[in-house]
């Protein structure tokens, strides 16, 4: 018996080590995944804030507004004739315009 209690001890023992490797592994895993996901929250922040800012809408909200032409944006006089008919979208309806001039900026 005296063999019988002095393995139950060692593997007590044992047993009692590997418990508290594991604990402190699981607590490490813990505390890493938690750093990721805080770090993974932040750059999705940062990421909204500056799609945020770069929305079509709060764009007009700033006080811009885009033209459209045959329901296509336009970006350019080239892509513009005298008398034709452009659409101004502005943050809280349209306008509808006719042009009727036509400066090149140099």
């Amino acid at each position: 018996t005296d063999i019988y209690d002095t393995m139950c001890q060692v593997i007590d023992r044992r047993f009692l080590s590997l418990y508290r490797k594991l604990e402190s592994v699981n607590t490490s895993v813990y505390e890493l995944s938690q750093s990721k996901v805080s770090s993974a929250k932040a750059s999705l922040t940062i990421l909204a804030k500056t799609l945020n800012s770069l929305s079509p809408l709060n764009v007009l909200d700033r006080g811009y507004m885009y033209a459209t032409k045959d329901d296509k944006q336009i970006s350019s006089i080239t892509e513009v004739e005298l008398d034709s008919e452009l659409v101004l979208v502005f943050k809280d309806g349209y306008v509808t315009v006719e042009v009727k001039e036509i400066t090149k900026r140099i």
